[in-house]
């Protein structure tokens, strides 16, 4: 017996220390209010001393009327109270009121103990001011960080229209219109990827864009690059929404300009009519496919794309490669590029 009352008288004052000791706000609870608490609560809530704070109920008298999820602390406090029936323990963030008026935001820890054979309900307090002061500035370098990146990319497009207006610019003073094509192609490159940054600067996500979105896009645009004349020649586009990162969104962009350009040029000699298919898709082995083809004249008999002095081709190849993909070509009823690669 003596035995178990040592036991007992240790237990309690191991727990008295901790509850004095501890940096967190600590309470002891009865149905009449705070029946005990320690210093940190008193410098926490910012009261002379103990006696202002024994007898009070917490959730009433140090919460401001609506907490933070909308929902008003009368409320709530019964039903995480209730909860103890059930849990050891009931955790949740709460607001408080310090005796100066300002806010506390802590996070509570409520159980049940047993001190002196009376059996208490123990809140304890935990200060969130520095975390949330820490979150805060986290979000806020989020936010200049997305701004600062918006400005980027609404920059790298305002210069690559600035080239585009340039060789536009050249384009007026050549009359041979051989030599007319070239910088035309290239506008038409610089237009291509002026116009991912465009939609990047747009996107929600500022990190990838939807490219069946820019596929069409990027169709008409074309489509009014090569002329009035092209007005006879359709554009189907057969494509799933599948989302870019920059490092795929450019050379994908790249690609299906240079197809559908090719396309456009040799597919449908003089007034013939005919229909330019685009299309994506993504496999069941996530490999993304990627494709222009034509009902046109198709390919010269005996044509080697690996062998072609065609820069275009020679660029769809080397942006194959950097992709980790390949680049298949069929000529049956007109013509087929396809483009395969690894989705990211």
């Amino acid at each position: 017996m003596v035995h178990d009352v040592s036991e007992r008288v240790a237990s309690e004052s191991k727990f008295r220390l901790l509850f004095e000791e501890s940096s967190d706000a600590r309470f002891l609870l009865d149905d009449q209010g705070i029946f005990d608490c320690n210093q940190a609560a008193v410098r926490m809530l910012r009261v002379p001393g103990k006696e202002s704070l024994i007898g009070l109920h917490p959730g009433n008298s140090f919460s401001p009327a609506i907490q933070p999820s909308g929902r008003t602390s009368a409320e709530l406090m019964p039903e995480y109270t209730a909860r103890l029936d059930s849990e050891e323990c009931v955790r949740f963030d709460w607001l408080h009121l310090r005796a100066d008026g300002s806010h506390l935001p802590v996070e509570v820890s409520l159980s049940r103990v047993h001190v002196n054979g009376r059996s208490f309900r123990i809140s304890i307090w935990h200060d969130l001011t520095d975390r949330n002061l820490a979150s805060d500035q986290v979000r806020s370098s989020l936010v200049e960080k997305e701004v600062l990146l918006r400005e980027i990319h609404h920059r790298v497009k305002n210069n690559l229209q600035v080239i585009c207006s340039l060789l536009s610019m050249q384009s007026q003073t050549i009359t041979h219109p051989g030599t007319l094509e070239v910088p035309r192609e290239s506008q038409d490159r610089v237009q291509s990827m002026a116009m991912i940054h465009e939609l990047l600067y747009d996107s929600a996500s500022l990190s990838d864009i939807d490219f069946a979105d820019y596929a069409g896009l990027l169709a008409s645009e074309l489509s009014s690059s090569h002329g009035l004349n092209r007005s006879h020649v359709r554009l189907a586009l057969q494509v799933q929404p599948i989302r870019f990162c920059l490092d795929q969104a450019v050379p994908c962009g790249l690609i299906l300009n240079e197809l559908v350009s090719n396309a456009f040029k040799h597919a449908y000699p003089g007034q013939a009519a005919g229909e330019i298919r685009i299309g994506l898709h993504r496999d069941d082995s996530s490999q993304v496919h990627l494709s222009v083809s034509d009902d046109g004249i198709g390919l010269p008999a005996g044509f080697d794309w690996a062998q072609s002095r065609s820069l275009g081709l020679r660029i769809v190849s080397i942006l194959a490669r950097q992709l980790g993909g390949t680049m298949n070509v069929l000529s049956e009823q007109g013509s087929a590029f396809e483009v395969v690669f690894p989705s990211t």
